[in-house]
């Protein structure tokens, strides 16, 4: 019996979690108004319809370029699709700017609209969570907060303790950068590559390494942190649905 009810409390919290992982808030896409998702469309095919005028440019320039003739009249009309195309690639860029100082404008009343979105979303949600039992829901929140943890944990482990490691790094290049003429800075790093992997060059290599690997451990701990807060998401969900 005693058996039988912990597989069905553990299921149960189970299923909150499975219930959690398909909570996701509003996309960024679902916040934009109608006349900034127009606007978007419309700057999405001015893109597309210029790279299509200038591929017929291309090619004509690359037969000329390899001493092709070309008669005087597809001269102009290349000249004078290029300059379409280059218009509607500017314009593909003005518009959906314009679009959003428009929109700035109405910045009450769109906030106002996306609160109201917002409640309505979550709330539904919710109301899916609360289903389930109040003991299921804390056990949840309870697994979550230590997941929390021990994600913020592993974080702060490697940039707080080897923050010395990090600023001894940084030191070196900067170092590097200012004492090492042309050879220093981004052009140290460049002639780095371009030589190789030789013997001479082993130590350089192993400093690019290095910095690599930095760059690599912080975009990990940018992806923690963000599980992170998805995790404290799926928290305030269950503290709404317990309210």
């Amino acid at each position: 019996m005693n058996a039988s009810y912990k597989n069905s409390h553990l299921s149960e919290t189970l299923g909150v979690l499975t219930e959690l992982s398909r909570c996701e808030p509003r996309s960024a896409a679902e916040r934009r108004t109608g006349f900034e998702s127009k606007a978007e469309r419309i700057s999405n095919w001015n893109m597309g319809i210029a790279v299509a005028l200038m591929i017929p440019a291309w090619s004509l320039a690359a037969w000329a370029y390899f001493g092709g003739s070309l008669y005087e009249w597809v001269k102009l009309g290349a000249l004078i699709t290029v300059i379409l195309s280059c218009t509607l690639a500017v314009s593909a860029l003005l518009i959906p700017i314009l679009a959003t100082g428009y929109v700035l404008f109405r910045w009450k009343e769109i906030s106002l609209q996306n609160l109201l979105d917002d409640i309505k979303h979550e709330q539904a949600m919710v109301y899916a969570l609360s289903k389930h039992n109040d003991e299921a829901l804390n056990d949840a929140k309870c697994w979550l907060e230590l997941k929390i943890k021990r994600v913020e944990a592993r974080v702060a482990h490697f940039f707080g303790d080897k923050s010395a490691v990090l600023g001894l790094l940084a030191s070196g290049y900067f170092f590097a950068k200012e004492f090492g003429g042309k050879a220093g800075g981004l052009n140290w790093i460049g002639s780095t590559i371009s030589s190789g992997i030789t013997f001479q060059n082993l130590p350089n290599m192993a400093l690019m390494a290095i910095g690599a690997g930095v760059v690599g451990l912080s975009l990990g701990a940018v992806m923690i942190r963000h599980i992170a807060a998805r995790y404290r998401y799926q928290v305030q969900l269950i503290d709404m649905a317990k309210r």
